[in-house]
């Protein structure tokens, strides 16, 4: 799990592979979640401190995350990337003896 130090005067962000699931902690309470662009990825609140995110399509979004009176707690940037770790190991047991690396633009 990431942990991620939110504050309402600086924004934060995090990279999510696409299709791949990620728990985010953050380091201050949140009583509302909001996403950008439903379409780059998908939030789901777990506790008040942690959150699920889903990278559905490549692109970039931002999440708000407020209190019970409306405020701003923080923000969060939301990249979604392609999943390079997983394509590397693929390629290398295909190609053992090739010597290869990936990554994305």
């Amino acid at each position: 799990n990431d942990v991620v130090y939110v504050s309402a005067n600086k924004n934060a962000s995090i990279k999510v592979a696409k299709g791949k699931p990620k728990t985010i902690m953050t380091s201050a309470a949140f009583y509302q979640i909001v996403i950008g662009d439903p379409e780059i990825a998908n939030v789901n609140p777990l506790t008040d401190k942690s959150f699920y995110v889903l990278g559905n399509n490549l692109g970039t979004t931002g999440i708000a995350l407020f209190d019970q009176n409306k405020q701003l707690v923080g923000t969060i940037d939301i990249e979604v990337t392609l999943d390079t770790d997983q394509l590397a190991s693929t390629i290398r047991a295909s190609v053992p003896d090739a010597k290869i690396k990936v990554g994305s633009a």
